[in-house]
């Protein structure tokens, strides 16, 4: 016998008794309608006030008595084919519902998110996203198309007013989401955090009920994008912890809160894990094939656009004794996205360089002199600490160690300790409860410093709170922070400026290097249940960054190894630390010296190609 109930016990939760084979039965016959029909009313207002908010970063609420609910911008390949991956990726980390695809339109050519999305055609961006959600469905997977609408820039996104004429919006901005729902029908909605003619988007009216409800007949979840409400009763009538307090008050209905529960329901009945008694959430884990890394290559090299080939350099004809000369900041590293929330650790990285080697030895052809040089310095930040010198002193591995406090002042024990391998120490969905409740915390981040060489060397630091950079004991960078100071684009945009400090360390000699911070201080408001407030994230942690002397001749040694090369590829672009969700280019120039560069290995030898690596028009 099972608990699963309708009737209202003693306590005042809802219970009925069913046998097992009952309600099997009626799982395998019911649709996601009236699952979520069934089930509203089993459920308290404080157990369907909880499903209306995420129990962490990404997961939905369980109710446990209930057995309750657990870069496209250069896609061409097969979705078909690219959706085997997703759903294989999907399935490891236990994932049934797919962020994605994003149909923002970029009309905004700086802006930073642009190389998520599909291009500027809203017709084609519809198209796509409506085969790449038919895709997934096939395999059980849901997507949630986004983000709704007018996510146009980054700069700002969480406060501008996207002031759009009826015709534009109907025609440009939320054409592509017109097209996909009518014809894929996906299981999810995000909004965008930006307002749109004077409304936030999580609780306009005209686009969620006008429009997307009532003129597309659409029925299916909207959620907001990460801390992307600014609203309690608003957003919720029109697409949390809050809920009960305003259900107290009369400022919400038992008939409101039901319709958003239904949508919440609804998809969970899809995944199916209703229907698995004590379902337990399994370890995450990756997928990483050689069909899947083929199919990947196969998507990237159609991905390639070919501007022009008037002089007929492509494809290159190398031949023994050749000299190949590689320029550029991409040519020697692996540049794979920009930045942001899909910024991801690949399985595998390649770089051309690498690539170019690879496919000379297993051309046969022998003899070539290959160069390389990266001719400028592109870093828009100090790089961060490279793996060889830095070790944790507590583990030896390479990294560093963190300890947590759940006060302001690092007293007392620490509540949390862990082993970072980064010195980008991002504090966000990792740590423990006692550390997620809102007050300031404190941290301690701690590596032995053992440097390559000697000589003049540069660190950095950005925190999002107050922090200090100790070098020996001795604090050679000291930030303060508010609520209101200027911030970088680093940590999702709350991060503060870099500061740089200089030192003189010595080849192979141990350094304690400690970085000492607080948690960030959010803006005071006004709490109000029915007004906008402030948005707030997480997002914390410090980044450190430490850079080796910089060879002065390396723009020169470009130019004379162009010079003599008898072939030039000259990569370029950009990558993660320029072109990055929350914030946006500062212009359509390659980024710093590039464009010279360019200039300079062309007027030296004109057997050049090149190959720039961007993901907007640069």
């Amino acid at each position: 016998m099972v608990v699963d109930g309708s009737t209202a016990g003693p306590d005042g939760k809802s219970t009925i008794v069913t046998t097992a084979q009952e309600r099997e039965h009626v799982q395998a016959e019911e649709t996601p309608s009236r699952y979520a029909s069934r089930m509203l009313p089993l459920l308290t207002l404080a157990e369907k006030a909880s499903l209306l908010a995420g129990s962490d970063l990404w997961r939905t609420a369980a109710i446990p008595r209930l057995d309750g609910v657990a870069a496209f911008v250069s896609l061409a390949a097969t979705f078909e084919s690219l959706a085997a991956i997703l759903v294989a990726e999907c399935r490891a980390k236990g994932v049934d519902l797919l962020l994605g695809p994003t149909v923002c339109i970029s009309r905004a050519p700086l802006g930073g998110r642009n190389f998520e999305a599909y291009g500027e055609d809203p017709f084609l961006a519809g198209k796509l996203a409506s085969v790449y959600i038919n895709a997934l469905r096939a395999k059980g997977i849901g997507a949630c198309i986004k983000h709704f609408t007018t996510n146009d820039q980054e700069h700002r996104r969480f406060f501008v007013d996207a002031i759009i004429p009826e015709r534009a919006l109907r025609e440009v901005h939320t054409r592509p989401f017109e097209i996909a729902i009518r014809a894929s029908n996906p299981w999810s909605l995000m909004t965008a955090y930006n307002k749109v003619n004077g409304r936030f988007c999580s609780t306009n009216t005209v686009l969620l009920e006008q429009i997307l409800r009532e003129e597309w007949g659409w029925d299916g979840l909207v959620m907001s994008d990460w801390f992307g409400t600014n609203t309690v009763v608003p957003g919720l009538k029109a697409g949390g912890k809050h809920v009960l307090q305003a259900v107290d008050e009369g400022l919400l209905s038992g008939r409101d809160v039901d319709e958003c529960v239904r949508h919440v329901l609804e998809p969970s009945a899809k995944v199916g894990k209703h229907k698995i008694a004590n379902w337990i959430e399994p370890p995450e884990s990756a997928v990483d094939t050689p069909q899947f890394r083929r199919l990947l290559r196969q998507a990237a090299c159609e991905g390639i656009v070919l501007l022009k080939n008037e002089a007929g350099m492509l494809p290159p004809r190398i031949k023994p004794g050749f000299k190949v000369a590689m320029i550029g900041p991409n040519a020697g590293r692996a540049v794979q996205a920009g930045g942001g929330s899909s910024n991801l650790e690949p399985h595998y990285r390649t770089v051309p360089f690498d690539c170019m080697k690879r496919a000379l030895s297993e051309r046969g052809i022998d003899g070539v002199e290959l160069s390389l040089t990266p001719g400028i310095v592109l870093n828009r930040y100090l790089p961060l600490l490279d793996k060889d010198v830095m070790v944790d002193p507590v583990t030896g591995t390479p990294g560093f160690h963190v300890q947590y406090w759940a006060n302001a002042t690092h007293s007392g024990e620490p509540v949390f300790t862990e082993h970072r391998v980064s010195s980008y120490i991002v504090c966000y969905d990792g740590l423990p409860p006692q550390l997620m409740t809102g007050a300031r915390y404190s941290y301690r981040a701690r590596t032995t410093l053992r440097p390559k060489t000697t000589g003049r060397r540069t660190l950095s630091l950005s925190t999002c709170g107050p922090g200090k950079l100790l070098l020996e004991g001795a604090a050679i960078i000291d930030i303060e922070r508010h609520w209101w100071s200027s911030k970088s684009t680093l940590f999702m945009s709350y991060g503060s400026p870099e500061e740089t400090a200089e030192a003189h360390p010595e080849a192979g000699r141990a350094y304690e290097l400690e970085l000492v911070s607080v948690s960030r201080e959010l803006e005071e408001f006004e709490f109000t249940l029915t007004g906008d407030m402030p948005r707030e994230e997480v997002k914390d942690g410090g980044r450190i960054g430490f850079r080796e002397e910089v060879r002065e001749d390396l723009f020169a040694q470009a130019v004379r190894l162009t010079a003599e090369a008898d072939l030039v590829v000259l990569v370029v672009g950009e990558d993660h630390e320029w072109e990055s969700e929350t914030s946006d280019m500062p212009s359509m120039h390659l980024p710093l010296a590039t464009d010279t560069l360019v200039s300079a290995v062309l007027d030296a030898n004109a057997n050049a190609v090149v190959v720039n690596q961007t993901g907007s028009p640069s």
